[in-house]
């Protein structure tokens, strides 16, 4: 991983520099077959900058730095980078107090926050809607993201956990590997519960900090 995140470093720049160029192409030629292609091309390009980003965070370092966050202001910032990207009539809705506060290191619990939510968006397409709620007791804090997509096939649910899987065309099967990671870092647990009737519920728990 940090052998390809290196890779992927000196990749970034060029690719950032394709990017902007073909958007400069697009928007010069009219409609017909080259802007179809570069359409395409662009869609490739939008991919290949998403597994750049996945494997950089891969390559850092797993310390955690905890603090008790507000759970409001980690959720409207994952979701203010995921939505520009998403359908207009997919929904987030939230079943927590504005004072919910939960023990984590920011950075990385939003990107968790990201990663979820970039995969129910891309479950629904044509939208839905995604519900985030937290509970907590003496010992653990419970954050529960549910969606009401089409849920995960019983033989992708199998494997889940053991090796790198996706269900998109064009995915790489890192953002549930990264989510993983970083719950392990926090000394959590990720449990997934999926059904075609009810959508998928990704529950992350936390201990609960020692009194200090």
């Amino acid at each position: 991983v940090q052998f390809a995140s290196a890779m992927m470093h000196e990749v970034r720049n060029p690719l950032a520099a394709l990017s902007g160029y073909v958007e400069l192409a697009l928007m010069q030629v009219g409609e017909g077959p080259a802007k179809e292609y570069l359409s395409r091309a662009m869609g490739e390009i939008d991919r290949l900058s998403r597994l750049t980003s996945d494997l950089m965070w891969l390559s850092r370092s797993q310390e955690i730095q905890k603090q008790w966050c507000l759970v409001s202001t980690l959720v409207d910032k994952a979701w203010s980078v995921v939505r520009t990207t998403t359908s207009e009539t997919l929904q987030l809705q939230t079943r927590f107090s504005p004072e919910d506060r939960i023990y984590v290191d920011p950075d990385r619990f939003e990107q968790i926050l990201i990663n979820v939510f970039k995969n129910a968006a891309e479950a629904m397409p044509e939208g839905g809607r995604i519900t985030v709620y937290v509970e907590q007791d003496d010992t653990w804090q419970y954050i529960r993201i549910h969606d009401n997509g089409p849920g995960i096939p019983d033989e992708v649910m199998r494997t889940l956990f053991l090796e790198r899987r996706t269900t998109k065309q064009d995915g790489h099967g890192l953002g549930l590997f990264i989510i993983k990671q970083l719950v392990d870092a926090h000394h959590g647990r990720l449990d997934i519960s999926s059904s075609r009737q009810d959508g998928t519920t990704v529950s992350i728990i936390l201990p609960y900090p020692e009194p200090n």
